[in-house]
């Protein structure tokens, strides 16, 4: 049994849409059979979602900005050295999710 379908598309889906991924059983003749299954959260549950997306976003981002100044500053040739970036804060993380959510939430 595959637990995946092939191809990325449809794990994106299966991820962005909250159902599980598509399985095929074992095979009758030429036809495969589908199932989908939708699961469904709790408000509470979307806005971690929202959080935890928006905490990965920002430490990302702030991982990317810390290997820069790292390179830059090992490189004897600068003079100049970049100051490594500050942590994001809960109140940073707060105001992603909030952008998240009015992105998500707007028609």
């Amino acid at each position: 049994m595959r637990v995946w379908c092939s191809g990325n598309m449809r794990a994106f889906q299966a991820l962005v849409t909250g159902s599980i991924p598509v399985t095929r059983s074992e095979p009758s003749g030429s036809l495969y059979t589908q199932t989908h299954r939708r699961v469904t959260m709790t408000p509470y549950e979307l806005r971690f979602e929202i959080f935890k997306q928006a905490y990965n976003m920002l430490n990302d981002q702030y991982s990317i900005e810390v290997d820069t100044a790292r390179y830059w500053n090992a490189n004897s040739a600068n003079i100049v050295k970049m100051d490594y970036p500050e942590f994001p804060t809960l109140q940073d993380v707060l105001k992603q999710a909030e952008t998240i959510n009015d992105f998500v939430s707007s028609k």
